[in-house]
């Protein structure tokens, strides 16, 4: 069957971070000979680079598809060299221009690093891939040769935020907090809480909260605020309780007691900071005109907060106590609340979701 769409394939060499950018060569590159000038100023002011040989084998590939009588095009493509999603943005808007003014439907792509990779998707997302190049530059392994590599990779590692964030920045952080605990004379927590800053960044990194934070700066200011605000009270109150619970819970006690001590202190902290985030977040439906009918839903899980709260702390401090009598013979009537508490808050939002669907149609 005759297909009504010529078949023509782009050649796409991924510069997601933007160094073509910084020699002052702007994308999107259209063509041979566009390409060319590009890969011979870059081989004048980088010539040890390996995005250049990344280049070079896709110019390579765009000929070899040439010569093989197949309709071909070459495209350089960068993206950003600020942030994952401003990389993203810009890729896909330079992405989108290619395909409507080239007409093209099939692509090869070629990269050489993991964060070039992050374009596949989005080329994928919009045409078909018939190829994938992965250049991996093989460099000589004589000692001098090694320092100058080192050496390049740490001019990197300082001069791109990228990567500075990560290999200085926290460094810098827990030094920072060495220094001013060993001045408080507070040397004693230096392990521990090095160790807290160290997981929230690995968290922040592991779960892209950074790149949801910059969301909600685009999308609500006010989200943003709330939820640093949140991750700072989160922060000082696991540092509050730990030193609190270390001066008044004496070492004697059993492990049990250290830990529901330590749990009952962060708690209120805990409440505080999902309590300030839900009621941005309601407040934020509030001024949508497309949601005020849903600010109920941050309001009941406020309550709800409260209620779990309540729960946990009579439960804690019992543990705290130690009182094996005392526990028995409250634990029917903190079961009997749980219970009671977990069916007003069910129909409460049953009877709301009934209430917001009724709203809802009659404004429809």
């Amino acid at each position: 069957m005759e297909r009504n769409k010529r078949e023509r394939t782009v050649v796409i060499y991924v510069d997601w971070d933007d160094d073509l950018g910084k020699l002052g060569i702007q994308t999107p590159l259209i063509g041979e000979e566009n390409v060319k000038s590009a890969i011979f100023k870059f081989m004048e002011y980088n010539p040890e680079d390996s995005d250049l040989n990344t280049m070079i084998a896709a110019l390579n590939i765009y000929k070899k598809l040439k010569e093989s009588g197949i309709e071909a095009e070459i495209v350089f493509i960068s993206g950003s060299s600020r942030s994952g999603l401003e990389a993203s943005l810009e890729f896909s808007r330079k992405l989108d221009a290619i395909i409507n003014e080239l007409n093209v439907n099939e692509a090869y792509v070629v990269y050489d690093s993991p964060e070039d990779a992050k374009a596949i998707p989005l080329i994928q997302s919009r045409l078909k891939i018939v190829g994938i190049k992965h250049v991996i530059v093989e460099q000589s392994r004589s000692v001098e040769e090694t320092y100058a590599l080192l050496g390049r990779y740490l001019k990197k590692i300082v001069e791109e935020p990228r990567y500075s964030r990560i290999a200085i920045g926290v460094p810098g952080v827990v030094f920072l907090l060495i220094g001013v605990l060993s001045l408080l004379g507070l040397g004693q927590y230096i392990g521990p809480i090095s160790l807290v800053v160290l997981g929230v960044f690995f968290i922040i990194r592991g779960y892209n909260i950074d790149d949801l934070f910059e969301k909600w700066w685009e999308s609500s200011p006010l989200m943003f605020v709330s939820g640093l605000i949140s991750i700072i009270i989160l922060l000082l109150g696991g540092v509050y309780s730990f030193v609190t619970v270390s001066n008044v819970v004496s070492p004697k006690e059993p492990d049990y007691v250290y830990m529901a001590s330590y749990a009952q202190a962060f708690l209120p902290f805990l409440v505080l900071s999902a309590v300030i985030f839900l009621t941005a977040r309601s407040v934020s439906k509030l001024l949508s005109s497309g949601e005020k009918y849903r600010v109920w839903h941050d309001i009941y899980k406020i309550v709800a907060v409260g209620f779990i709260y309540w729960i946990l702390n009579q439960s804690l401090y019992g543990i705290q106590k130690a009182d094996v009598i005392n526990v028995i013979s409250n634990q029917q009537n903190i079961l009997m609340d749980l219970v009671l508490g977990a069916v007003a808050l069910i129909l409460t939002y049953v009877v709301l979701s009934i209430t917001e669907k009724k709203l809802s149609l009659k404004t429809s």
